[in-house]
């Protein structure tokens, strides 16, 4: 390089720093060499100065509507476009379909705020304030463009929740734990959520006010092993090696489901699983895998086959998630969320409707008229798996892949 500017340029632009502070308290310089090599890994054109400085200025180059837009509650709802000053105002439309499903639509002529373009900045234009939490979709429309700009749009409360007593300066106290270490007699070599019930209620018991947990969402069934809790495959489920099968209301019911757990070999690897050191996830997750499925049986020959009071209300539950889940025909699956609660199912033939309403009509009307078309597993949790006639036997794959 002939000159160090431009490369000091560009590394701010790139957020290289050229200096840092050592852990000893010194001041340590980032040689150019480095500087340059870790511009080139990212992409830039370093064989010169001039080369530098157009890739540079291509890579930097901003779209007109940026990719996301973080917008907390009390604050306006402002866009930035970032548009030539020969853009006419006139020439553009706007839509946003809000995560709710409610779409609101306007023009970008009436509610500009203000437009900083001949001076390098953006024009800006304001959208409704009063707009919901939550991840909504703006589409910005120009005249003789095919396709739209898009942004997505994020409406956030202004802080995370608070308890009122922390407000009111008092001192709260409970233990953090991670869920999976709990060691009982009852769970099945998992700290489960029945241990994490009796948990809560010691707690309160000793005047505690909480009990700080490890993530708790879905994994990766399939892989038992990829059991980092920082790691989850969703975290809009949760984790079904929690499941505390033996209180799930039909595991009483289920003669099968006694006849396996009741045997011994499933109580010798039950004990094994109990009195490892380590987590057997592995083992925790065939042994509940093995039972979890004989419990929708039960559920759905008491409940599901006699459209029983509780069988509505578990349909209403599905309804209620509404486009939380996701469908994939192919694979004959589509699984479901709501609140604290996970679901997942498949089989059958549904359309690729757009409505979570009419997918769970689907869902009511199969179960109704085709009683044999499908098997269930329910859970404690949540928790729903299906499998079609033509699988004699549970398929794992088909869980969350």
């Amino acid at each position: 390089m002939t000159e160090q500017t431009a490369l000091k340029q560009v590394a701010e632009m790139a957020r290289i720093a050229d200096s840092y502070v050592s852990a000893w308290g010194d001041e340590a310089k980032v040689e150019d060499e480095t500087i340059l090599r870790l511009l080139a890994s990212l992409g830039y054109d370093t064989t010169n100065d001039e080369s530098l400085l157009k890739s540079a200025e291509k890579k930097h180059k901003k779209e007109v509507l940026d990719p996301v837009l973080v917008v907390k509650d009390g604050d306006a709802v402002e866009v930035e476009l970032h548009l030539g000053v020969s853009a006419r105002e006139s020439d553009f439309s706007w839509r946003l379909e809000t995560e709710q499903g409610e779409v609101l639509e306007g023009y970008l002529q009436s509610q500009i705020v203000r437009d900083e373009r001949a001076e390098g900045g953006p024009l800006v234009f304001a959208l409704p304030s009063n707009l919901p939490w939550g991840y909504h979709k703006l589409y910005l429309e120009r005249k003789r463009r095919k396709a739209p700009y898009e942004m997505t749009l994020i409406r956030t409360p202004r802080a995370c929740y608070k308890q009122s007593a922390i407000d009111e300066g008092k001192k709260l106290w409970g233990p953090s734990i991670q869920l999976y270490t709990l060691r009982t007699q009852h769970n099945w070599g998992i700290g489960d959520f029945g241990d994490l019930k009796q948990l809560v209620a010691d707690i309160a018991a000793r005047g505690g006010d909480f009990v700080g947990l490890n993530p708790i969402h879905s994994l990766f069934p399939a892989n038992p092993e990829g059991a980092s809790p920082y790691s989850p495959s969703s975290r809009r489920w949760l984790n079904i090696l929690y499941i505390d099968v033996s209180s799930v209301a039909e595991f009483a019911l289920s003669a099968d489901a006694q006849q396996i757990v009741g045997g011994s070999e499933f109580q010798a690897r039950l004990q094994k699983a109990r009195e490892s050191h380590w987590v057997n996830y592995t083992e925790v997750a065939e042994l509940k895998m093995s039972v979890l499925p004989l419990l929708f049986d039960e559920f759905k020959t008491r409940h599901l086959d006699k459209q029983s009071e509780r069988a509505k209300l578990f349909l209403d539950f599905i309804e209620a998630g509404g486009e939380s889940y996701c469908i994939k025909p192919r694979s004959m699956r589509f699984t479901l969320s709501f609140m604290q609660k996970t679901a997942t199912c498949g089989a059958g033939q549904y359309s690729r409707r757009s409505t979570a309403v009419s997918k769970t009509q689907q869902l009511r009307s199969s179960l109704q008229i085709t009683k044999t078309k499908f098997s269930f597993t329910c859970t404690c949790s949540g928790l729903l798996m299906f499998k079609s006639t033509k699988h004699k036997h549970w398929q794992k794959r088909r869980v969350w892949q």
